[in-house]
């Protein structure tokens, strides 16, 4: 289990779905092994897909899971 949070290794693996009120995207977010990705910058990244756009996040708080759907969008604007 994770020291912080409580929080279990698989519980940040499992996609979790957020809307963006501002730009009316629907986001899934999930945290991933980086460590076969070339010119990775950290073992592990979260990665935001819209769809239409996809974002890798190298530096997150370990808790992201608990973050507001808020909090976890601004974290790549």
């Amino acid at each position: 289990m994770d020291s912080q949070v409580g929080f279990t290794g698989s519980d940040r693996e499992v996609p979790r779905h957020i809307y963006d009120d501002v730009s009316g995207q629907h986001w899934t977010v999930r945290e991933v092994d980086a460590a076969r990705t070339p010119g990775a910058r950290a073992p592990r990244c979260l990665i935001f897909d819209s769809g239409a756009v996809a974002r890798r996040l190298w530096h997150y708080p370990r808790d992201w899971v608990a973050l507001p759907a808020g909090a976890l969008l601004n974290l790549i604007r």
